[in-house]
């Protein structure tokens, strides 16, 4: 991020510790609402280990100025620079953070986790939007709240139906999703008639398989395992008994896809087994930047994933890549 009257976007320095031509240095800086979750500690201890530094500042504590297109970001009252920004905002500092991100971006800074990821990580019915729109095996869906056009629609999906808000409020970070699933269309009908006049849900088919979820960085498939429940809190279900020692190349490929599709660094994926499916599984749903609680893992396998996601962040900024992952 520039000061003074510096380009918009400088080289980031090639070495740890190198300084900034002003005199500060140039850190991986991480705008974050939970300065105490597990998954960022691991993450920012990673990055020490590969011999850069690091910092993290609540959303709002930055302050962020602009004249004839160049950038000042101060933070907690002082001028900063960063050679890559972080977004790991999941709670009520939301709005706020998305807002300063799309600023960030359009003035041409390097933003991870930006104001797009922070959308999609909150409104399922849009990832769901965008896994149909790349093609792949994801289950149908509609989104509406007219009760005569969700009952006609549900019968074209075929029962069981699930429905989901359409976004979680950023009051609640990481409540569950509270997704309800319905027989027949007596309990469906039932459910629009009480709850739509209020909030807005999205449908899809209910795909109750054994499911898969699985951790990708970029390209690569890093971590993987099977769930035990079909659904569970914000796209993180309780793990089943087995991780998977090798993904085979089906649910390899299409988790790889499917991070693509929602356009992150960092995504979660989540599969379902079934033989009516294309290739014999459904997309259930991509995540970016999921929440990695450790423990919700076999076999500690969250740190070599925040080992590879570390290493990627670090290349990023030693390189100054001047592009923007929303």
């Amino acid at each position: 991020m520039t000061m003074d009257a510096r380009p918009a976007v400088q080289p980031a320095p090639r070495a740890s510790g190198e300084r900034h031509p002003a005199g500060r240095e140039r850190d991986i800086v991480f705008l974050c609402d939970e300065p105490d979750a597990q998954d960022l500690r691991m993450l920012r201890d990673e990055i020490s280990n590969l011999g850069a530094s690091s910092k993290q500042f609540h959303p709002n504590a930055m302050t962020i100025s602009s004249a004839s297109g160049k950038a000042q970001v101060w933070c907690q009252g002082q001028p900063h620079t960063a050679s890559v920004l972080i977004g790991w905002v999941r709670g009520q500092a939301r709005s706020a953070a998305m807002a300063k991100f799309w600023a960030l971006e359009r003035l041409g800074l390097d933003v991870v986790n930006g104001w797009g990821s922070m959308f999609l990580a909150s409104n399922p019915f849009y990832r769901s939007v965008l896994l149909h729109a790349s093609g792949l095996p994801h289950p149908p869906l509609f989104s509406g709240h007219e009760p005569r056009a969700a009952l006609s629609l549900a019968a074209r999906i075929g029962y069981p139906v699930t429905a989901h808000p359409l976004a979680l409020p950023p009051s609640q970070g990481h409540a569950p999703h509270d997704a309800l699933h319905f027989e027949d269309e007596e309990s469906l009908r039932w459910f629009f008639a009480h709850q739509v006049a209020t909030e807005h849900f999205y449908v899809h088919a209910y795909r109750g398989g054994r499911t898969l979820r699985v951790i990708c960085v970029g390209d690569t498939p890093l971590l993987s395992c099977y769930d035990d429940q079909p659904w569970g809190e914000y796209g993180l279900p309780a793990p089943g008994p087995a991780a998977l020692d090798a993904l085979p190349e089906v649910p390899a490929t299409l988790a790889v896809r499917a991070a693509a599709a929602v356009g992150r660094q960092f995504a979660l994926v989540r599969l379902a087994e079934d033989d009516l499916a294309p290739g014999g599984y459904w997309v259930l749903d991509a995540v970016p930047y999921p929440a990695l609680d450790p423990t919700g893992w076999p076999g500690g396998g969250v740190a070599p994933v925040l080992g590879h996601l570390a290493k990627a962040l670090f290349q990023r900024a030693k390189d100054g890549t001047q592009r923007s992952s929303a």
